[in-house]
């Protein structure tokens, strides 16, 4: 399992591919990023601010490039990562 924090280094310098498990038991393959310029602006409030859990940090939210929207992976669901 990678550590998120390395993730999302590799996620904020560019493209990722990831390939996982879904929760529903199928496997996906996502193009997705957190480079500025590539993400569009996002209006965060302190009421959507979420507060640091274990099961938060089990997660990384990104944007996939191929479906124009963000998204959650699980880290320990994923499979392949490709830079």
């Amino acid at each position: 399992m990678i550590e998120r924090a390395e993730l999302v280094k590799m996620l904020t310098a560019g493209s990722v591919t990831l390939e996982f498990t879904k929760l529903d038991g199928t496997e996906r393959v996502m193009q997705c990023t957190l480079a500025e310029g590539v993400v569009p602006p996002t209006k965060v409030t302190p009421d959507t601010v979420q507060t640091a859990t274990n099961k938060a940090l089990a997660n990384v939210v990104v944007y996939d490039t191929e479906k124009l929207g963000w998204r959650t992976v699980v880290l320990d669901r994923i499979t392949k990562i490709s830079a």
